[in-house]
């Protein structure tokens, strides 16, 4: 089986239609990457990948998959991870407890089904905090990196989030080393699919040269990301102009085919004006 995790991007998302209830209702393409990859491999898939879902989440869910792998139905050969950009970040709510439950796998993972009236979503465990377009109004309103205040009683207020994505950037590498030694244990394919850059100021860290770079399909993930991969080729945009139509996620199917039957790696042309760092808006 092939385990994918990822956002939107991978969950297949094109746009977000109001509904009269006031809530918007995700739309997915056709076909995902995923399926097409299934198909081309003829093997079974499944896509935990859920909108707006942060790259800490990603790994964690996928660890914890790995820590019950014994008990699933499928044995796991591969896994996608497509991580996202790094502004993201979840706080646990004062649901947590109720929808994150003691030895029950589906609770603890946190991803939404694509079906229509499924039941499975555990989307509200957590609330985010960083949010790139929150963070931008932030930041120039206090012309300074402090992003969100919080009011203590009693002492003075506290700046809390990262704008610069560094404890972010952190935090991740350190869970990704762990997916990765799991992976090698358990013998598990890793393939990872960064749609956007990690930074190239970071490729020189002591910690960053520990992350095990064969498992990235994109040469230098420190200096480039899929998403302006696919920019390059002029791949369609979907209905809400950020996200893929069905004919990127055929062109990914293929690439991801190639790097896991030939460890064919993407490059990325360097042309300044197609790098893209742009964050879509959630809150629209």
């Amino acid at each position: 089986m092939i385990l994918f995790n990822g956002c939107s991007f991978t969950y297949g998302e094109i746009e977000r239609k109001k509904q009269a209830n006031g809530w918007r209702e995700i739309c997915i393409v056709k076909k995902t990457y995923s399926q097409f990859l299934g198909d081309e491999l003829n093997t079974k898939t499944s896509n935990i990948s859920m909108s707006g879902k942060d790259n800490l989440t990603m790994i964690s869910d996928l660890i914890t998959m790995l820590t019950w792998e014994k008990t699933l139905e499928e044995k796991i050969d591969i896994i996608v991870l497509q991580p996202t950009d790094f502004f993201r970040h979840n706080l646990p709510s004062f649901a947590f407890k109720k929808d994150h439950k003691i030895n029950d796998l589906e609770s603890q993972i946190l991803f939404t089904l694509p079906v229509q009236g499924s039941t499975l979503n555990f989307a509200y465990k957590y609330a985010k905090l960083m949010v790139h377009n929150a963070f931008m109004r932030h930041k120039e309103y206090f012309e300074n990196d402090r992003a969100f205040r919080i009011v203590q009683d009693g002492t003075e207020d506290v700046f809390v989030g990262d704008a610069s994505q560094t404890w972010m950037k952190y935090q991740w590498c350190q869970k990704l080393m762990h997916l990765q030694l799991l992976c090698e244990i358990k013998k598990i394919k890793l393939v990872i699919m960064n749609y956007y850059a990690i930074g190239e100021e970071f490729k020189e860290d002591r910690l960053f040269k520990e992350i095990n770079l064969d498992n990235f399909i994109i040469k230098d993930p420190f200096k480039f990301g899929m998403y302006s991969k696919l920019e390059q080729k002029a791949f369609t945009k979907a209905e809400d102009g950020f996200h893929w139509e069905i004919d990127a996620h055929k062109y990914q199917a293929d690439i991801i085919e190639d790097f896991i039957k030939y460890n064919t790696k993407i490059k990325v042309r360097s042309d300044t004006e197609l790098y893209t760092t742009e964050i879509y808006d959630y809150t629209m």
